[in-house]
């Protein structure tokens, strides 16, 4: 059982950091006058931080993946109002969206694991972590 959960947690970190990558790397803004995902944000450190707890990091996925999946489907539609017209794709498996849409859509994927690793781990978010976020 132990080994599961060591598994489990390292997974979750895994996810976490991918995903804390991804947002560092597309510079992610959460409103249109707030700052870029950087060190200033309370959940970059929770988030990027080897040495933080999985509290905190369960914590900062909790708060970032609903402004991820908006911001998702916000490439997602500007995708759609310049492709007005469909083209081929037979199979409906392509990315109907940007580069960066995409990239959105897999960092709230990597998210959404860590959630439920944490959570199948044991974990509870750390409530500090979840007040500070953007």
């Amino acid at each position: 059982m132990a080994k599961a959960i060591d598994t489990e947690l390292a997974r979750a970190r895994a996810d976490t950091l991918q995903a804390g990558r991804i947002l560092s790397l597309l510079r992610l803004q959460i409103s249109r006058n707030g700052a870029m995902f950087s060190p200033i944000y309370p959940v970059y450190a929770a988030m990027l931080d080897p040495h933080a707890g999985d509290e905190r990091r369960h914590a900062a996925c909790i708060a970032m993946l609903e402004p991820v999946r908006k911001h998702a489907i916000v490439e997602e539609m500007g995708v759609r109002v310049e492709n007005s017209r469909e083209y081929h794709n037979p199979y409906r498996v392509e990315y109907t969206t940007t580069m960066r849409g995409a990239l959105l859509e897999i960092c709230a994927a990597f998210l959404a694991d860590a959630i439920a690793g944490f959570e199948k781990a044991g974990i509870v978010p750390a409530q500090d972590t979840r007040r500070t976020a953007p």
